[in-house]
């Protein structure tokens, strides 16, 4: 029972330290879109095709796509055709964009890198896209800015003095 509650523990601690290790090698752009699991191969949804609706079409109405009846509520849920292929619209109204994605098997895709050490350890800026699709630039901490960091033996031995 013991034993069984250990490796329970143990476990439930290797899974976040396995995520920050693997998180470590990813480039900045996996980092905020994805999470760390997305490097194992996985089903996922990736677009094939898109269309673009013509301005005449009523979104508050039923609208016909690719042979189906469908509501913009609909299609922002995602319809899954008879092949396999699914509707999403992309998007608010004004869009009138439509993606078609298939469900495929997709696996270590991920840009592993030590990127993150150079920058971030080395104190370097570094820029990437962030989760909204804008350009952000952080500036690496490095070695030398650690300094802040005291260490907690001289008040482990004061408190001993005394």
């Amino acid at each position: 029972m013991v034993n069984g509650i250990l490796i329970f523990i143990c476990a439930l601690w290797l899974v976040p330290t396995l995520g920050v290790f693997v998180s470590s090698f990813r480039v900045p752009q996996d980092i905020l879109t994805s999470g760390w699991w997305q490097i194992m191969p996985h089903k996922e949804d990736i677009q094939v095709d898109e269309i673009n609706l013509p301005e005449s079409v009523d979104v508050d109405g039923v609208m016909r796509v690719e042979g189906i009846s469908a509501t913009f509520e609909e299609l922002r849920e995602g319809v899954v055709l008879e092949d396999g292929r699914k509707l999403t619209w992309f998007g608010n109204k004004r869009t009138l964009r439509v993606l078609i994605t298939e469900e495929q098997w997709v696996g270590f895709s991920t840009d592993l890198t030590l990127e993150n050490y150079q920058n971030v350890l080395g104190g370097k800026s570094f820029t990437f896209i962030d989760g909204a699709g804008n350009e952000a630039t952080r500036q690496g901490r490095g070695w030398e800015r650690r300094s802040s960091i005291r260490s907690p033996w001289p008040f482990l031995l004061r408190s001993f003095r005394s």
